[in-house]
């Protein structure tokens, strides 16, 4: 927005910094959460949290000192981090085995909730001329962390960590309260529940180490393997090339040379409403499908997205008179010419949202979901804490390449992910053991 620009005296640089730097503080942020965790709970860390996100949030909204903007983003950003490690590890902990993805798949509908929230609220203000086309999306941060702060008066500690810390008593009583059911079958079932809970709090007592260094051990528990599972599986989540089509939706836009009028802000819009819908079938199937499957389904379907637009992108510089394979491959982000069709158009929309919709319906949730499920209870707030700060880091490695691949060529960036989420596909099926309940494979004990 060219008024947010003006106010705080921003060139391209420092619109950069104000994207990137929060990242790098979300990062730090994750990292934090285990400790910050394991040591004051699971609750109390949610608070923490939460208000560090309101103070940045406040900070933003008052400031006019561009010093200060990126201070309260900042602080905003680390929050952020610490949330994104702390509601997966909190959801895996309270809930059933046989319904660990759907509890988690809630929390990536509500991060695709909030990116629609907030590409639509950015549509909707962009043509305001006044400085309120930028302040009113800063002033509706705060409702979050408000509401979410609000919400915790609801959210019992987790029982987990509970009985970690010798109050057996009191988890087993949150333990029934968050287990509606009061018949006599499932009184039995909490009591085996909370047996086992106990089971696994001694074993791992006896066998397992809760420093943050025995991430990187073998030992038992092989913890090497496990942790370089869930840092891979968030790292190859953004080399599907999905925050890259998000990008590059305001440029075909801008560039499209056809009779469509839309604008760049609708269609990042659009984008981000279809993320949102297709979550919602994830909770139907995420629990009855082999988390290997429908990782390697969603890959091999991504890749044909790409291909397919990697297909046309070709065709079409082709098709406007360049034969060789530098006119085709390079240097051309105008890829509609003003020989385009409208349909070309609309077909080359139509399979960027369609490569949303599969990664929406596999690697969007799965991200999140897989790595809960494949740490010890004792080590499980660090270990998630340092694979969320992998997908950070991966995110901001990725934020920084893709305009870079995406002014260069557009066809090889296609060409590029294509392949990337054909070799993914491969590496799930060779390396990922299953951690679905219902899939009775004896991956867990041949793997770790």
């Amino acid at each position: 927005m060219n008024s947010f620009q003006t106010a705080f005296s921003l060139d391209q640089h420092g619109t950069h910094i104000i994207i990137a730097i929060p990242l790098t503080a979300s990062c730090i942020g994750a990292m934090c959460s285990g400790l910050l965790a394991d040591s004051i709970g699971r609750r109390k860390s949610f608070v923490v949290a939460g208000c560090i996100d309101l103070l940045g949030t406040l900070l933003q909204t008052v400031t006019k000192s561009y010093v200060l903007l990126l201070l309260g983003r900042i602080i905003a950003g680390f929050a952020v981090g610490i949330l994104c490690s702390l509601v997966p590890l909190y959801q895996s902990e309270i809930s059933l085995p046989e319904l660990r993805g759907r509890l988690i798949t809630l929390y990536q509908l509500g991060i695709t909730l909030g990116f629609c929230v907030a590409f639509w609220t950015g549509y909707s203000t962009y043509g305001i001329s006044s400085d309120i086309s930028w302040r009113l999306p800063i002033y509706l941060q705060i409702l979050p962390p408000v509401l979410f702060l609000a919400g915790l008066l609801l959210v019992p500690e987790s029982p987990r960590w509970l009985i970690y810390q010798g109050q057996s008593e009191k988890a087993l009583k949150i333990l029934k309260s968050i287990r509606i059911n009061k018949e006599n079958s499932y009184q039995y079932n909490i009591s085996m529940e909370y047996t086992g809970i106990i089971q696994n709090v001694n074993y791992d007592r006896r066998c397992s180490a809760e420093k943050l260094s025995s991430l990187w051990s073998r030992g038992i528990e092989n913890n090497l393997k496990r942790t370089i599972l869930g840092i891979s599986m968030h790292v190859t989540t953004q080399f599907t090339g999905i925050n890259t089509i998000l990008l590059s939706i305001p440029i075909l836009i801008n560039n499209n040379g056809s009779n469509i009028a839309i604008s760049p802000q609708l269609g990042q819009a659009i984008g981000g409403l279809l993320n949102m819908i297709a979550t919602l079938p994830v909770f139907f199937y995420i629990d009855s499908f082999g988390r290997r499957k429908i990782l390697i389904t969603g890959a091999l379907t991504m890749s044909l997205c790409m291909i397919v637009l990697a297909i046309i992108t070709g065709a079409e510089r082709g098709g406007a008179g360049s034969a060789n394979l530098e006119s085709v491959v390079g240097h051309h982000n105008d890829f509609f010419t003003s020989n385009s069709s409208s349909t070309l158009f609309i077909l080359f929309f139509a399979i960027l949202c369609a490569f949303i919709v599969c990664f929406s319906l596999s690697f969007g949730t799965l991200s999140w979901v897989y790595p809960a499920e494949i740490y010890t209870q004792l080590i499980r707030a660090k270990a998630i804490g340092v694979t969320t700060a992998a997908s950070f880091c991966s995110q901001l490695f990725i934020s920084e390449l893709s305009p870079i691949m995406i002014h260069s060529s557009l066809l090889a960036t296609y060409i590029f992910f294509g392949v990337m989420c054909i070799f993914i596909a491969w590496t799930v099926f060779c390396f990922y053991p299953e951690t679905n309940v219902s899939e009775k494979v004896p991956w867990l004990l041949i793997i770790f």
